[in-house]
C-alpha cells in the first residue's frame, strides 16, 4: 500500500465519522483492514505514526487533523477543515482524483473490463500554465481557433478552470485589458516566457468570478437572474444529487410527479445547451427570455432534422485570417450613413492586438439625433469639435493597409465607410470585409438563437468581460470572436 493510499484511508474514516475517533479506536480500524487484507505484518497505526501521516496529508492536501477533547473527557482526532474535501475546493478534486486513481490501480487487472473516457485534449499544457501562475510569469500560446486560424499571442495567466472532464485558461492576451478564456483543448503549444513578470489584480478572485455562471461561458455584462426549473420523473432525483450549480434550491413540488429547483446565475450559451441535454424531462418556467432562448434552439434542431442537407456547400467559411486582421467600429450621429461620429479601430495582427484607439468625429452632415446618441452613450460635446473624418481616415489608412475589415454586423459598417468615402469626396480603398457574426453562425450550424454580441463570444469560447462596454470594447470583443471563427 502506498502513503498515499494510507493518507486516503485516514481521511475517508475522518469524514465518515466526523465526531472524531480515537487512537484506539482508528488502530483497531487499520489492523481490522489489515487483516481483511491479508497483510498481518503491516504497519501498525501509534501516535507516531498518526504524527508522521498527519503531517503528511497537510502537506499533500492542505487538510488539518487535530486532536480535540470531547465531552466524555476522550481525545478524538477531527478533521479541522471539513470545507477543503468538500465542493468544488481543489483538495477535494485532487483528494477524489486520487482516491478513483488508486483505487484503480488497485484493481488494474481489471482493466479489461473497466471502460474510462480518453483523456481531454491539451492537459499536457496545464504544468507549465500552473507554474507560470505560480510564478507570475506570462506564456506564448500557439493556439487554434474554432474556424481554423492559427495564431500565438502573449498571455497572463489568472485561473484555471476545470467542467466536465476539461480545463480552459482564464487569462489577460497582448493589450487587451478584458478577461479572455481558452480551452487548453485548443492550444498548440505554451512556452513560458524569460523575465516576463506580471501582477495580478489584488482584487482578483477566481471563485467570485465564476461563481455566477454555469460552466465556463462568463457574460460578465450580464446580470443575475432568478431561474425556476421544473423537474420530472428520474430527473428529480438526479438534479437533487447532482445539482447543475451551488444555487440550486427545491422550492416547490408533487410527490414523484415533479420537483420545482431555482437558481440564482446568469443565463449563458452553456446554460442553455446543459438544460437541452435532458431533454423532455426538465421545463424551464421563468424568466420568458431563457423559455425562449430555449425554444428557439429546440426548434433549430427539429429544422435540421427536417433539412435535406441541400445547402451545405453554402456552409463554407472564408479563408482564415489567422490572426491578421483589423477591427473597425462605428457610430452615427443621426440616420444618415455617412455621419460617423465615432471610429474605434483594432489592428491584430499574428493573432495579438498591436494598436488599438477610439477617434470621435464630427459627423457630416452636421446634425444628430437625442434618441440615437443616447443609445451610444455618445454627447454633442464628444465631437463637437473633433476632426473630420478624412482626417481621421489619414490617421488610421497606414494601420489598416492591407488588412482584411472585420466588423460585427459588418454591412452598417462597410454602408457608413463607403457613405463617408463619398460625402467627402475622397477615393474609395480596396477594403476587404468579413463578417464575425456570420461566421459564427455558420460555424455553429445556425443554432445560435440570439444574434447578442456576448452571446455569440460565449458560444465560441472567447468571453470578454469588461466593466465599461463602449465603442472600443465592443471592438476589442469583436476581435476575440473573430480569432476564433475566422
Amino acid at each position: 500500500m502506498t502513503q498515499i493510499e494510507k493518507y486516503i484511508w485516514l481521511i475517508g474514516k475522518l469524514k465518515t465519522f466526523s465526531t472524531g475517533l480515537t487512537l484506539q479506536e482508528l488502530s483497531d480500524a487499520w489492523n481490522l483492514k489489515m487483516e481483511g487484507e491479508s497483510r498481518q505484518n503491516g504497519e501498525s497505526l501509534d501516535r507516531q505514526t498518526l504524527k508522521r501521516w498527519r503531517d503528511g496529508i497537510y502537506n499533500a492536501f492542505d487538510i488539518s487533523i487535530i486532536s480535540k477533547r470531547v465531552n466524555s473527557g476522550r481525545y478524538v482526532y477531527i478533521i479541522e477543515n471539513p470545507e477543503k474535501i468538500v465542493g468544488k475546493s481543489v483538495e477535494n478534486w485532487i483528494l477524489s482524483s486520487a482516491t478513483v486513481s488508486n483505487t484503480l490501480n488497485t484493481y488494474k487487472d481489471l482493466s479489461d473490463r473497466i471502460v474510462c473516457d480518453a483523456v481531454p485534449k491539451g492537459i499536457e499544457h496545464l504544468e507549465p500554465i500552473l507554474h507560470a501562475m505560480s510564478a507570475g510569469i506570462a506564456v506564448d500560446v500557439a493556439c487554434r481557433g474554432a474556424g481554423g486560424s492559427e495564431w500565438t499571442f502573449r498571455a497572463e495567466p489568472y485561473a484555471i478552470r476545470q467542467h466536465k472532464s476539461h480545463w480552459y485558461m482564464l487569462c489577460k492576451i497582448n493589450n487587451l485589458d478584458s478577461l479572455v478564456i481558452y480551452s487548453l483543448g485548443q492550444i498548440n503549444e505554451v512556452n513560458i516566457r524569460d523575465n516576463d513578470y506580471f501582477a495580478i489584480d489584488a482584487t482578483f478572485d477566481a471563485h467570485k468570478y465564476f461563481d455566477s455562471f454555469f460552466g465556463v461561458v462568463v457574460n460578465g455584462n450580464e446580470e443575475c437572474q432568478r431561474i425556476i426549473i421544473r423537474a420530472y420523473g428520474n430527473k428529480i432525483d438526479f438534479l437533487r444529487s447532482n445539482p447543475l450549480h451551488t444555487s440550486q434550491k427545491e422550492i416547490a413540488g408533487l410527490d414523484k410527479v415533479y420537483a420545482d429547483f431555482e437558481y440564482y446565475l446568469t443565463p449563458t450559451y452553456d446554460l442553455v445547451h446543459s438544460i437541452l441535454s435532458m431533454g423532455a424531462m426538465v421545463k424551464v418556467l421563468s424568466p420568458s427570455f431563457l423559455i425562449h432562448e430555449i425554444t428557439s434552439s429546440i426548434w433549430q434542431i427539429r429544422k435540421r432534422y427536417e433539412s435535406e442537407d441541400d445547402n451545405l456547400g453554402n456552409a463554407i467559411l472564408k479563408p482564415s485570417l489567422n490572426g491578421n486582421f483589423a477591427v473597425i467600429e462605428v457610430e452615427t450621429a443621426n440616420y444618415r450613413q455617412s455621419s460617423i461620429c465615432s471610429l474605434s479601430v483594432v489592428i491584430v495582427r499574428d493573432g495579438n492586438i498591436v494598436k488599438k484607439y477610439n477617434q470621435f468625429v464630427k459627423p457630416c452632415p452636421y446634425c444628430y439625433d437625442n434618441e440615437k446618441l443616447e443609445i451610444s452613450g455618445i454627447t454633442e460635446t464628444d465631437f463637437k469639435d473633433a476632426p473630420l473624418f478624412p482626417h481621421v481616415w489619414s490617421r488610421i489608412q497606414e494601420d489598416i493597409n492591407g488588412l482584411p475589415i472585420v466588423g460585427y454586423y459588418t454591412a452598417f459598417a462597410e454602408s457608413c465607410l463607403m457613405a463617408a468615402f463619398r460625402e467627402n469626396d475622397m477615393e474609395v480603398p480596396d477594403l476587404k470585409f468579413y463578417d464575425a457574426l456570420k461566421a459564427a453562425r455558420v460555424l455553429f450550424d445556425k443554432e445560435l438563437s440570439t444574434k447578442k454580441l456576448q452571446t455569440v463570444a460565449g458560444a465560441t469560447g472567447s468571453s470578454v468581460t469588461k466593466e465599461k462596454r463602449d465603442s472600443l470594447s465592443i471592438a476589442e470583443e469583436i476581435a476575440a470572436v473573430a480569432l476564433q471563427v475566422l
